[in-house]
């Protein structure tokens, strides 16, 4: 190998090149960078110095010394090799060009280019200088004094990368004002004027002589594995900063051994970063990404997280990396006591900051979870919807399809939620139309009347959302909720609530129709409950005196009676008030081809119910002159009444079946036969 040779001195009275050789390139714009940078402070002494740099395709090394020739003060001489870039990688001793510079001194016959040769001996390396051009931190590197810098660099050299080797650049210099914004990677300053330097990185003379790391002990000794090897070779010309080596060992012992999440995630992101394109050392790429792959199961939330940034597309294998992350979201994402990484982690998912298949992975794998949740997956949901205003409809964004989940989260809430956390769920799901989670929401942190009023004004309720509302309601409060709110479905749960506890009935009022209406659908679901309030004869008596005075009309709550004992009217007081068109008991009708062992009068009493005459009642409360059998049999029913001032009989409604009849069986019991206006009593095809 041969290399360009040029001095430069002063001429004309300023420092300008003296000489060069041929192939020296364009040696004229160098000048400027040959002369001293930068002003030694009176009474500095200094000594001849290297200086070294990257300049046009070439690498600089240069030997600059006081020009003893010049008549001006200060003004120096250098002597400089040109090195084609080309030639740096397999240059790997340049303390021989050292020796070179050093014994031309500030000769200046006719330059010709000089001819590569071998030092005198193999310097060894500093561990100070490596450790310094290791560590991080602003550059430049500082080296106290002199001497020995040329043999410390030589050595240094020797084990550096070519781009490294061109991106290394030293001098001397005074002070940090000396090295301007494009410092130099390591520079050497005048002991005395060390104490400039405060806050650089200083080579220390006394530095441990054991490397404490395989970063130092190649850059000390050679010493390197194959595979840090085949990473320099593969990747060393995109890595020119000295510090970088830590990473490649780092990567290097992961290749050889084990390592968390954590360390192959930076690993990758490294490798990827040097070789951005998919072809670009593939084989390293893969067995990162194989390694990773096989620790992500056993990964915390906080590592995943870490991969959110992590851009594989240099990676032609990254498929595998990407599908064990899914497999994680639907698996691993949901443990206890999670609840800030499950947040962070669904949040991140639906941003648009973390790249593409990190959120494609986490919202394929947690929507598998969600779609077919387990008790887990609720618990863990529970925990982040308090930790975090929002997050239920973050996870039911990432859910698709909320019913399964919702389903789940009723199953699993928790028996007690305070106001604070349970104020922004509510809204969360009436805004949502989660009217179950509603429900399970306002049982948590209300009292029993008040969270059967919330959900019944805020959500589109129904029996099963109400019931859930009023999970921890006792039998009294269901019957006082029915009561404040005339509802069918509070009337439905109260109605649940009587036949569990009848004694409810006690303070029922016939003048309240909320309570008429309790009692009536408490008659269609057990007939027992004639017998639930204090008195029941004293009722029956003020609904057919409202029925007389017009007061009150409650034809559904007499045609439930009908069918129990109080239909019998024969101790009424106001019997004679009454007329009535009748019918028997359960909408079966009595022909008058049935009633032939009757008595006349039963006979025409049957007749006049059949069709719709009006009966006067007997006005005395004998035993001796009791109703027809047949009606005894099958109770009357005291349908409308015509009061003392000759009013008609009102028309019944068409009384519709009772959906709150047999509400454990799911059947409606068998109404009475509906009314034809007129008063008259629908008949029978064999009447």
């Amino acid at each position: 190998m041969r290399f360009g040779h040029a001095i430069y001195g002063e001429r004309d009275r300023g420092h300008r090149l003296l000489s060069a050789s041929a192939s020296f390139p364009d040696p004229e714009t160098l000048a400027g960078r040959m002369d001293m940078q930068g002003s030694p402070p009176p009474h500095t002494d200094w000594k001849p110095y290297l200086s070294g740099f990257a300049w046009q395709n070439h690498y600089v090394l240069a030997r600059t010394m006081a020009d003893a020739r010049s008549e001006r003060s200060g003004m120096v001489f250098s002597r400089t090799l040109a090195i084609p870039a080309s030639a740096v990688a397999e240059l790997h001793d340049i303390y021989g060009l050292m020796e070179f510079l050093s014994a031309a001194g500030d000769a200046r016959d006719q330059t010709s280019d000089v001819a590569w040769m071998a030092g005198s001996c193999v310097p060894s390396g500093d561990p100070g200088l490596v450790q310094a051009m290791l560590a991080d931190g602003a550059p430049p590197v500082i080296w106290s004094g002199q001497d020995g810098f040329d043999a410390a660099l030589a050595a240094l050299w020797r084990h550096l990368w070519a781009s490294a080797r061109l991106a290394l650049s030293f001098r001397i210099a005074f002070s940090p004002t000396d090295v301007g914004n494009d410092a130099p990677k390591l520079v050497t300053t005048p002991e005395r004027l060390i104490s400039r330097w405060s806050g650089y990185r200083i080579v220390q003379a006394d530095a441990q002589p054991d490397p404490a790391n395989a970063a130092e002990r190649y850059l000390i000794d050679g010493d390197q594995s194959d595979d840090l090897a085949r990473l320099l070779a593969a990747l060393g010309e995109r890595m020119p900063n000295i510090p970088d080596l830590r990473g490649f060992v780092d990567v290097e012992a992961l290749l050889q051994g084990e390592g968390d999440l954590s360390d192959h995630i930076d690993a990758l992101r490294r490798i990827c970063h040097l070789a951005p394109e998919p072809g670009s050392a593939p084989g390293i790429k893969a067995a990162l990404i194989t390694k990773a792959a096989r620790e992500i199961a056993e990964a915390s939330a906080s590592e995943i997280r870490m991969a959110r940034n992590l851009d594989l597309s240099a990676a032609a294998a990254a498929d595998s990396f990407w599908e064990q992350v899914a497999v994680w979201a639907a698996k691993s994402l949901w443990k206890p006591k999670g609840a800030a990484g499950l947040s962070a982690i669904i949040s991140d998912a639906l941003s648009e900051k973390p790249v593409a298949p990190w959120r494609e992975a986490i919202k394929k794998g947690a929507r598998s979870a969600l779609t077919k949740p387990n008790k887990t997956v609720a618990r863990a949901v529970w925990e982040a919807m308090q930790s975090r205003v929002g997050f239920l409809e973050s996870v039911i964004t990432v859910a698709g399809s909320p019913r399964r989940l919702e389903a789940v989260l009723v199953d699993t809430a928790p028996k007690s939620l305070s106001r604070d956390v349970a104020e922004p769920l509510t809204a969360a799901a009436r805004q949502l139309s989660l009217w179950y989670l509603h429900a399970a929401c306002c049982a948590a942190s209300l009292n029993a009347v008040e969270a059967i009023r919330r959900h019944l004004v805020e959500a589109k309720a129904t029996l099963e959302t109400l019931a859930i509302a009023s999970r921890r309601a006792s039998d009294a409060e269901l019957v006082a909720s029915a009561l404040e709110h005339d509802d069918v479905l509070t009337l439905a749960l109260a109605v649940e609530a009587v036949s569990r506890a009848p004694s409810l009935l006690r303070a029922m009022s016939v003048s309240d129709p909320r309570w008429r209406s309790l009692w009536r659908a408490a008659l269609d679901r057990s007939p027992e409950a004639v017998d639930a309030p204090a008195n029941p004869a004293a009722l029956m008596s003020q609904l057919m005196d409202g029925a007389i005075d017009g007061t009150f009309d409650d034809p559904e709550l007499l045609i439930a009676l009908s069918k129990t004992r109080l239909a019998d009217v024969t101790s009424y007081p106001r019997r004679s008030e009454l007329s009535l068109t009748a019918m028997c008991g359960a909408g079966e009708m009595r022909s008058l081809g049935s009633c032939r062992q009757l008595s006349l009068n039963e006979r025409q009493l049957t007749a006049c119910a059949l069709s719709g005459a009006a009966v006067p009642l007997p006005t005395t409360g004998r035993r001796s002159s009791p109703l027809p059998g047949c009606l005894n049999e099958r109770p009357l029913l005291m349908i409308a009444a015509q009061n003392r001032t000759g009013r008609s009989p009102p028309v019944l409604p068409k009384c519709r079946r009772s959906v709150f009849t047999n509400m454990s069986s799911g059947r409606p019991a068998n109404g009475p036969v509906s009314m034809r206006p007129g008063n008259h009593v629908g008949r029978s095809e064999s009447a």
